[in-house]
């Protein structure tokens, strides 16, 4: 199928360059764009769960459930 051979082809290129080894310079790209991308993960995170209790105090509000503890 088509699926299947764009997906073998992805790993088989990915496959490739992660066998080159990385100059000092690309390694330290690579490191800043990793740990920037977790950055945002943790707080895009974060904000759902946010929002997701915000929703839920303000759908239980006038209810006789405790929130706090």
């Amino acid at each position: 199928m088509k699926f299947d051979f764009k997906i073998d082809y992805i790993s088989l290129t990915a496959a490739h360059y992660s066998s080159f080894t990385l100059s000092d310079q690309s390694r330290s790209i690579l490191q800043k764009n990793l740990q920037d991308q977790a950055d945002r993960a943790q707080k895009v995170r974060s904000e759902i769960g946010r929002s997701a209790w915000d929703k839920a105090l303000v759908q239980m509000k006038g209810s006789k459930v405790n929130t706090v503890g």
